[in-house]
């Protein structure tokens, strides 16, 4: 009879772990076989069903989102893809020796840990066996440090004549309350193997803003942004209905705008994000309309003195191409997030950038 293994994920090791610009500092728990049953019977499956795909145009980017295969590349997916890597070849990384690796002082080392599950697929004895990795992601919380504790617990019952329950006092030197529970989760990753060729993943985020603070995704949007720039400049990405290519204005160089972008947490998120799709709202925006907002926006700093920006800090268009300058960069990239250029077409003034 084959060795046939049912399409069912197991925890197979956990790591604690922290992300500093892109360099991940990872150190294995040391868990037995047993200790990592009873680890996932608590931890469960995380509820994913009712997330929705991530609009990748809109700045009001909900707290939880899932990314799918179709999708088109993405700084989540660049993290969520290279902390998998590191977790499925982790003959090199160390064990987590004591707890004082884990806390000093009563402040955590590490911000997050991380619970690697695989799943197996078909005969396993055959080379057609197919391999499925998962992921799920918590923060660590210095509430959980476990540190000259007494703790008092419910012990099983040896009289079954006793009625009242049995409590047992616990002494803790060192020790860490892992996180399972739902809502301290940050993200799920999940690789599939369809063939020996073939893989499909889906990241679900269900904590966006814990998720950019463990990642410290500042360092990989930057990159983003730069190529998101790099596409506006060589015409690979254009704007409008019109295709207006985008153009710096003059003594303006990229390093001027990345600068300006990367200034701002709200502002890189947008810009690094922006993809270009016929779906989002300027694409379907012609030229004589954008350049609309643009003069609507010119005439009303001259009556309106609640406004924080001034003409300078407004694009210009020259024939076909958006002149783009550090100080426009921010009404911009207002123009690629869906919910502000609708609203400027409807001439309600709403750039977050300058609140």
């Amino acid at each position: 009879m084959s060795d046939v293994r049912e399409n069912k994920y197991s925890l197979r090791s956990a790591y604690v772990f922290k992300c500093d610009k892109n360099n991940f500092n990872i150190k294995k728990i040391n868990l037995n076989d047993d200790d990592l049953g009873k680890l996932e019977n608590f931890i469960g499956t995380i509820n994913v069903d009712r997330i929705k795909e991530l609009d990748r145009e809109s700045l009001n980017t909900s707290n939880k989102y899932k990314i799918s295969d179709d999708a088109e590349d993405s700084y989540q997916r660049t993290v969520m893809k290279s902390l998998m890597e590191m977790l499925n070849y982790d003959t090199n990384i160390p064990i987590l020796q004591s707890f004082s690796e884990l806390f000093d002082s009563n402040n955590l080392l590490y911000t997050s840990i991380v619970y690697f599950y695989k799943a197996s697929e078909g005969d396993v004895s055959k080379e057609d066996n197919l391999e499925h990795t998962r992921l799920y992601v918590y923060q660590l919380k210095k509430s959980g440090i476990l540190k000259n504790k007494l703790n008092m617990f419910k012990r099983v019952k040896t009289d079954p004549i006793e009625n009242n329950d049995m409590m047992s006092i616990i002494s803790i030197d060192e020790g860490f309350s892992l996180p399972f529970e739902e809502h301290d989760s940050v993200a799920t990753f999940t690789e599939k193997q369809l063939s020996e060729t073939e893989k499909i993943i889906t990241i679900n985020v269900l904590n966006a803003s814990k998720f950019d603070e463990i990642f410290d995704t500042r360092e990989t949007q930057a990159v983003y942004a730069s190529h998101v720039l790099e596409k506006f400049l060589n015409g690979n990405l254009t704007l409008s209905s019109n295709n207006l290519r985008i153009e710096l204005g003059n003594k303006v160089n990229k390093e001027d705008i990345l600068s300006e972008v990367t200034a701002d947490d709200q502002l890189l998120k947008a810009f690094s994000s922006f993809k270009g799709t016929q779906r989002s709202t300027i694409q379907q925006t012609s030229k004589e309309e954008i350049s609309d907002v643009f003069n609507y926006l010119r005439e009303r700093i001259k009556v309106d003195a609640d406004l924080l920006f001034s003409n300078e800090d407004i694009p210009t268009i020259n024939n076909d191409k958006i002149i783009l300058t550090k100080r426009s960069v921010k009404i911009f990239t207002a123009l690629l997030e869906n919910k502000i250029i609708e609203k400027l077409l409807n001439k309600n003034i709403v750039i977050p950038y300058f609140e």
